[in-house]
């Protein structure tokens, strides 16, 4: 599905990400993991296109992903979730959801009231006026109106409170494991991610110094070598 080479991502003269190459096969759900600065983000930002300064190859199914042009490659079926609450905060719930479905004409948002269930009966609450927790799974929700085949996740637990990182990850595994939904996620929190994620990337300095499954990462102090 997703595939990545030669990837080469700078900031003016400072390169963020060296010479990666990465598949990840359709269905799979990855944990990209690895310090502040190792090029997680970037890696994100060049898979949707945000990122311009970049050279390689980046496709989804076949298709290049064209850098600076993400309104064209979202269409090839990508959502993206940036780190942070990206829901608007003066609009309700459902505000939120239609509006980010009116690319695609969405009319039904009951799969997404399905996958959260805490946002169906804060249907007409005004997204400033909800939990970290919730205004997580609402911009998870929002990428999820269009029925993506790529879900792109940038440190959604950031901020949230143990039971809240918890909840958030299980929707996100339910997106992977009930929707087919192919998922990339980039976690500070480690032990969150390995509870999900069933292959395991780990980035130092830009480079991919590890690649395997997420079963592994649980032997002791292995993790930790990666780093």
């Amino acid at each position: 599905m997703l595939e990545i080479t030669g990837l080469t991502a700078r900031y003016g003269g400072v390169a963020a990400v060296v010479d990666l190459d990465l598949r990840v096969a359709e269905g799979e759900m990855v944990a990209v993991l690895g310090h502040n600065g190792a090029g997680k983000t970037t890696l994100l930002r060049c898979a949707v296109g945000m990122h311009e300064q970049f050279v390689g190859e980046v496709r989804l199914s076949g298709r290049s992903i064209l850098p600076g042009q993400v309104a064209r490659n979202v269409q090839l079926g990508i959502g993206f979730v940036p780190q942070g609450h990206n829901v608007f905060p003066g609009l309700s719930v459902e505000q939120n959801l239609r509006l980010a479905g009116l690319r695609a004409a969405v009319r039904d948002l009951g799969p997404v009231y399905d996958l959260f269930p805490e946002l169906a009966g804060r249907r007409r609450q005004a997204a400033h006026t909800l939990s970290g927790g919730q205004q997580q799974m609402l911009a998870l929700g929002m990428a999820m109106v269009n029925r993506p085949r790529l879900l792109l996740l940038d440190e959604p637990s950031t901020g949230l409170a143990p039971a809240l990182v918890q909840r958030v990850l299980e929707a996100v595994a339910a997106i992977n494991a009930r929707m087919g939904t192919t998922v990339v996620i980039v976690e500070q929190n480690v032990r969150a991610a390995l509870r999900v994620a069933r292959r395991v990337v780990v980035l130092r300095s830009g480079r991919l110094v590890h690649d395997g499954p997420a079963s592994e990462a649980h032997e002791g102090e292995r993790l930790w070598q990666w780093f």
